[in-house]
C-alpha cells in the first residue's frame, strides 16, 4: 500500500463537529425559510397584477354626447383590446373613464413602430379650469388584464 493513500484529511475535532445533529437555530431557520416561502407563494394567488397599455390620445372632436378621442395601441396590442376593455384617460387637469367606439379602423406606422387607431368616448369628464380643446394631447391606459400574480407565474387561466 502506498503511503499517500492512507492520508487523514480530517482530525478529531472536525469529525466531532460534522458528526453533531444541527442546533435548534438551523432546524427552526430553515422551517421558518419554508414557512415563508410557503406564504409568498400563497399570497402571489391573490395580489392582482394588472396588465396595462398606454397609449398617446387626441381629442378629435368636443360634442354634445361627449369627448371623442383618438388613441395610437401598439400594434401587438390591438387583438386583445375589445369594446369591453377599461380605458382611464388622462387630459389636462381631467382623468376620466372611457368606452371604445371602434377599433382597428386604420394601421398608423411611423419612427416609433406600428400602431392601430382606436376611437373613444368619454361622456363622464369633469373639465378643467378651461376645458378641453380639439387637438388637445393627453394619455389612455388600457387594462388588458387583472390576473394575479399566480396566473402569470402558472399560465394557469382557470377561475379561482
Amino acid at each position: 500500500m502506498n503511503e499517500t493513500e492512507n492520508i487523514e484529511l480530517r482530525s478529531e475535532k472536525i469529525k466531532d463537529i460534522l458528526g453533531k445533529a444541527p442546533g435548534g437555530i438551523i432546524r427552526y431557520g430553515i422551517g421558518i425559510i419554508t414557512l415563508l416561502l410557503a406564504c409568498l407563494f400563497l399570497a402571489a394567488g391573490f395580489i392582482p397584477y394588472p396588465e396595462r397599455v398606454d397609449a398617446t390620445v387626441r381629442v378629435t372632436r368636443i360634442g354634445a354626447d361627449g369627448i371623442e378621442l383618438s388613441a395610437l395601441v401598439p400594434y401587438r396590442f390591438a387583438p386583445r383590446i375589445s369594446g369591453t376593455t377599461p380605458v382611464v384617460v388622462r387630459l389636462e387637469g381631467t382623468t376620466a373613464k372611457a368606452t371604445i367606439l371602434r377599433t382597428g379602423d386604420e394601421t398608423v406606422a411611423n419612427e416609433r413602430g406600428n400602431f392601430v387607431r382606436i376611437v373613444l368616448l368619454v361622456r363622464d369628464a369633469a373639465p378643467g379650469p378651461y376645458g378641453p380643446k380639439v387637438n388637445m394631447r393627453g394619455r389612455a391606459s388600457f387594462t388588458l388584464s387583472d390576473k394575479c400574480l399566480f396566473r402569470y407565474l402558472t399560465g394557469w387561466n382557470k377561475n379561482i
